[in-house]
């Protein structure tokens, strides 16, 4: 039996990992963190990320990236994008050609100006790529809870083959070949997700429903922008995994907003730190990309000054009424 690979063991590496060996595959993962990678080794638990859920024997972790690379055919990739080059860079030589590639982060690397998938395609050009995206929250799905996710990237002979590993009566997937919108829609959502929790309490629900609409009409501005078509705004990867983080009480992004909506100074205090949700990230390489090309964010602009205390959460509301 064939091994898989993991790379990043966090809450969603840990959780697409828990799918696959529930299928009946074996998973080696590999994390940076010594502690997390021992607790699995140990005592099949991943306390941190995922206290609630007893992993498979069927998972193997490791510190020593070499473990996953060698002869594993099928990778898949769960670290933020901001650290992918730097994790890949030296151990290239280690992956065979057309080495199955999934990249499960939702997220850019600012400095670098590419995303995840970009990087990994530059990085690991002998690989097929792949993007997997979509309403995916990790404590639901991992808990058995139906959902579906886009699968996009090369021929569906390939694709077949991630799915057949994948695939459950609960954990379901689709092939698309619009690698831009899949990406694209897992990146651009965290942005309005941040939004959500800005909102000021009480938050009614003809209010959220609101704004949910008029975040996505700007999402689909922002896909045009990108090259891609408006509608890939209101596909599962951007409209389906938008409603997931922005509804879900586990989402980090969504959570950020609610931490600086009762807490204005906070993100000052922690920017520093440098352990913000992907969608603080987005936010700032989209307002930039955006003014460049002279097109306006309200949303997004919204977003930004509330979160830096040039406006009050009740912005928010205010802005909203076109």
């Amino acid at each position: 039996m064939a091994t898989i690979g993991m790379i990043g063991l966090g809450n969603f590496g840990t959780a697409i990992a828990h799918v696959l060996t529930g299928n009946g595959h074996a998973v080696i993962g590999w994390d940076v963190q010594r502690d997390v990678v021992a607790e699995i080794h140990q005592s099949h638990i991943n306390s941190r990320y995922l206290p609630d859920v007893k992993l498979s024997p069927l998972l193997q972790s490791t510190d020593i990236l070499h473990d996953v690379l060698t002869d594993t055919s099928l990778i898949f990739v769960a670290i933020p994008a901001r650290y992918i080059h730097g994790v890949f860079a030296d151990v290239v030589d280690a992956i065979d050609a057309d080495t199955i590639c999934v990249n499960l982060a939702k997220g850019m690397d600012t400095e670098r100006d590419e995303t995840a998938f970009t990087i990994l395609k530059n990085t690991l050009p002998q690989c097929q790529h792949w993007v997997l995206s979509g309403p995916s929250i990790a404590n639901e799905f991992v808990q058995g809870h139906p959902t579906q996710v886009m699968l996009a990237g090369g021929d569906k002979t390939s694709y077949q083959h991630i799915a057949k590993k994948l695939s459950s009566s609960t954990f379901r997937t689709q092939f698309s070949d619009d690698v831009v919108g899949t990406e694209w829609g897992g990146i651009i959502k965290n942005i309005y997700a941040i939004g959500l929790g800005l909102l000021p309490v009480p938050r009614a629900v003809n209010t959220q429903a609101l704004y949910l609409n008029r975040a996505l009409d700007e999402m689909a501005t922002l896909f045009e922008l990108l090259g891609t078509q408006r509608a890939s705004a209101y596909a599962l990867p951007a409209m389906g995994d938008f409603l997931a983080t922005a509804l879900s009480p586990h989402s980090h992004n969504r959570g950020l907003g609610e931490t600086v909506r009762d807490n204005p100074d906070y993100l000052q205090k922690t920017i520093a730190d440098d352990h913000l949700p992907e969608g603080y990230y987005t936010l700032q390489y989209m307002l930039t990309f955006a003014s460049e090309r002279a097109v306006k964010l309200p949303i997004a602009e919204s977003i930004q000054a509330v979160l830096h205390g040039q406006r009050p959460s009740q912005h928010m509301l205010d802005m909203l009424p076109s």
